[in-house]
């Protein structure tokens, strides 16, 4: 342990990169798994010196700047080993070239990542593991080039709604799922407000969801984990990159290495642009005024890989965007009511990792990273009375229109800095793996509402919580260790058992412990038999939730909180039904407890009925009088429970060679969600009981290829409106308070929706979307072309997102759906240089 110690002192305080002395020679050639696949992100490394290079994406490197001599060449990957160590004579002024060959070997930090290009094999005990390649997700159909957007076509994968990238997977929130990308965790990973992900699919290299059953390594979080990957630049060459342009931003990625200096770098800048464009045009149509910037996002992503010779690596990774927002309503728009908003956030992730890979069976990763992401703005709007809000209301309809205001400043800070240590040692029958780390958090977090007294009204009606002013600052800190052993029983049997332990200082309980154990058993050659079983906890904290959180954290909440708890079931089977078509079946049960809910507490509203009358006149209705009513606060309560139970199937058309010309897979998901609260149960807000998802790939020609994506989905559930009630309003006559019928200008009674209260009757229709994408890659100008079209939502412009309520002029309630993304043609282009 000193002697380590001591070299790595050495080796931080030394000089990190030599300058290459004259009469050197150059090392080129490529790296490649056995079989032929192209080894990308492996360590080429000159023994005996500090030189070395990352392969790139078809294998190749290149080291130069090398002295005169004999040298063995060490190839480094996690997941194989070299066939050979092959001696290379270098002389001065000549470049020699190697092909060097690879084997798969089952040792990885956090296992191998399976993606569609091969079959998971029985040595990997992970269950519920979908993935997509960076390929996959690029040209997938309607994904908008976007890495969360494609994985909505995996089974057990849902949206929030087709404005978001957000994921819902198998009936648990988005809140509940952990995002990480080169093992940091990403609190947002979002850009234009939800719309797209932070995930670039020209820079990634992989991609795999894990929606249950997951091992010990992962915590504070109960339902899924996205682990990305992204790849480190090419080293062969000194530039290297693309430009992708379509009708809403722009992409630039450069990458390569240096000619002396033994790294590899990756950078990618995007761009929105069609604020640029469209504002303009809505200010010629009088519908904004002013300086007008639309939703718009800008990012930064910077990977930079060192060798620092022998076995050590350090990867520096940046992360940076800005989101905004400016729009004022133009004076002379068709509709009386307006909008004013402003917002501005950011968001910051930087990271270190150290890999050291002393001996071919021990990996050791210390990473260290902040995180920051901080935001503020302001919202100011006047709206048409919701219970008149036909979707027909004209600007210079006054008479009898009621507006209502609302208004909201913010300001917030969440802020993360994290250490953590990995290590992977294979001995034997054993892959033991084990870490800890340690988080200290930061949230500040400001909001004050101004909201019109009857919307107050009316939120309460619904059995909703009234957002309140919040001023709060939180500092606190969480910790972490695991330990798992996957054992080898043979040819056929895997275990991995697992206990994982969470510290939680600042609530109720401090320490938890989660035994996880992953079982996987190779029934042939062809067909695996796959088990999980998993405790897992989630902290609260406002960091999970948004400016539209039900509740608010302090320190004194925090005290009396215990965190959220699973458990998770998972029971499944793959077979490979020949070398290119394979069958997955899983089913799970998720049991979830001490889910948190705004505290209740006794309240009352006023109780009116129909006397028979008209009910757009006073008469009409009883006297009101003052009946129990629950009352909800922004104060959190461990106060729910719930499950989420299923089965999905997937047949999938696997790509084996570059020259297949289809590839694709049919998969179907049946899904129960529910949540239960003081013995009232009802579907989960995002259950969605049936989901098939088609998607094929063919390459008709050449240089031609055609995908399409079919989704069909069960429509989600919602609170019904189910009658209408009067508007009541507490006046003062004679000095005393007494409850009113409110009535318009006109005499007429005001009259809202009465909703269902805490549950979801109602179910959005059917969901079903067609999506389809032609792509053309010519090589134009010595450079490798790629121009697409994309049309999402072909034929159906009626998907039904959400359920409104409005009250004609009759006194009728009537419902107006509000409807997702109609038909979008896309064109874009990408050049490769």
């Amino acid at each position: 342990m000193l002697r380590n110690s001591l070299i790595l002192v050495v080796m931080f305080l030394a000089p990190l990169i030599a300058r290459a002395e004259d009469g050197t020679g150059v090392l080129r050639g490529q790296v490649v798994i056995e079989g032929g696949t192209a080894a990308a992100g492996a360590n080429v490394i000159v023994a005996e010196t500090r030189l070395g290079a990352t392969t790139g994406t078809d294998g190749a490197f290149l080291v130069a700047g090398i002295p005169s001599g004999s040298y063995r060449i060490q190839v480094r990957l996690l997941g194989y080993v070299q066939t050979e160590i092959p001696l290379a004579r270098i002389t001065a002024d000549d470049t020699l070239t190697l092909r060097i060959v690879l084997q798969q070997n089952p040792i990885e930090m956090n296992q191998v990542t399976v993606t569609s290009a091969r079959r998971q094999s029985a040595e990997d005990v992970r269950t519920s593991v979908t993935s997509i390649t960076p390929r996959e997700s690029k040209i997938l159909p309607g994904a908008a080039e976007d890495v969360l957007r494609s994985l909505q076509a995996l089974p057990g994968v849902t949206s929030v709604s087709d404005f978001s990238s957000q994921l819902v997977v198998r009936g648990s929130g988005p809140d509940q799922n952990l995002i990480l990308i080169d093992n940091f965790e990403v609190l947002n990973p979002y850009r234009l407000y939800g719309f797209v992900s932070m995930f670039n699919p020209e820079t990634v290299s992989d991609i795999s969801l894990q929606t249950g059953g997951f091992a010990a390594q992962y915590g504070d979080r109960l339902s899924a984990v996205l682990d990305v990957r992204n790849r480190e630049g090419r080293s062969e060459g000194v530039l290297s990159g693309k430009i992708n342009a379509s009708l809403t931003n722009l992409n630039v990625i450069l990458e390569g290495g240096s000619s002396t200096l033994p790294l590899s770098y990756l950078f990618s800048a995007r761009r929105t642009y069609y604020d640029l464009v469209l504002g303009p045009i809505l200010k010629s149509m009088k519908l904004v005024q002013g300086d007008v910037a639309l939703p718009n996002f800008r990012d930064f992503q910077g990977k930079v890989a060192v060798p620092l010779g022998g076995s050590h690596k350090l990867l520096f990774s940046l992360f940076t965007s800005r989101d905004g927002i400016e729009l004022v309503s133009g004076s002379e728009r068709d509709r009386p009511d307006s909008v004013n908003v402003l917002d501005v956030s950011h968001n910051t992730l930087a990271g270190l990792t150290w890999q050291f890979n002393p001996e071919r069976d021990l990996v050791l990763e210390t990473q260290f990273s902040w995180y920051r992401n901080d935001g503020s703005g302001a919202f100011d709007g006047t709206f048409v009375d919701p219970s008149q809000n036909g979707g027909d209301v004209a600007r210079f309809d006054t008479i009898g229109i009621r507006l209502l205001h609302v208004a909201l400043t913010y300001d917030y800070i969440y802020e993360k800095l994290s250490a953590t240590q990995r290590a992977l040692w294979k001995t034997g029958m054993h892959t033991i793996e084990a870490g800890f780390g340690i988080d200290r958090l930061r949230t500040d977090f400001i909001r004050f509402f101004d909201f019109d007294p009857v919307l107050v009204q009316l939120i309460r009606a619904r059995g909703q919580v009234v957002p309140t002013n919040a001023t709060e600052t939180l500092r606190y800190y969480r910790s972490s260790a695991y330990v798992q052993d996957r054992l080898a029983l043979g040819d056929q049997l895997f275990i991995q058992p697992g206990m994982r332990l969470d510290i939680f200082p600042s609530l109720a309980v401090r320490m938890y412990f989660s035994p996880r154990i992953n079982i996987s058993y190779k029934v042939d050659d062809l067909s695996t038999l796959r088990v999980a079983y998993g405790t897992y906890y989630q902290s609260p904290g406002m960091e999970k939730q948004d400016l539209r959180a039900r509740v608010i954290f302090t320190e004194e909440t925090l005290r009396e909180l215990l965190p959220e708890h699973a458990h998770h079931y998972v029971l499944g089977y793959d077979r490979m039904i020949s070398p290119e078509w394979q069958w997955k079946v899983e089913t799970y049960l998720k049991e979830f407890n001490d889910l948190i809910e705004p505290a209740k507490f006794a309240g009352s509203v006023w109780d009116v009925h129909r006397t028979g009358a008209d009910v757009l006149k006073p008469v009409g209705w009883s006297t009101p009088v003052r009946v129990p009513s629950d009352s909800f606060s922004v104060t959190p309560v461990n106060a729910g429970t719930g499950r989420s139970y299923g089965m999905e199937i997937m047949l999938q058309k696997i790509r084996t060679l570059p020259t297949d010309v289809f590839t694709g897979w049919v998969s179907y998901a049946l899904s129960y969600a529910e949540r239960e609260r003081d013995g009232v149960t009802t579907p989960f807000l995002f259950d969605q009981r049936h989901s098939a998802n088609v998607v094929a790939n063919y390459r008709f020609a050449e240089s031609w290829d055609i995908g399409v994506r079919f989704t069909l989905r069960s429509g989600r559930p919602y609170a019904r409106a189910l009658d209408v009630r009067p508007r009541v309003a507490v006046v003062a006559v004679s000095g005393r308070e007494l409850p009113v019928i409110q009535t318009d200008s006109n005499g007429k009674v005001i009259l809202d929706p009465f909703y269902e209260q805490q549950t979801f009757t109602g179910r959005l229709d059917l969901y079903h979307t067609l999506d389809v994408r032609i792509t053309t890659s010519p090589h134009w100008w010595g450079l490798q072309w790629s121009l697409y079209l994309d049309i999402q939502n072909v034929y159906n412009r009626d998907n039904q997102q959400q359920m409104r309520y409005y009250i004609d002029d009759s006194g009728s309630l009537r419902e107006r759906p509000l409807y997702g993304i109609p038909i979008f043609p896309s064109l874009g282009l990408s050049i490769s240089f």
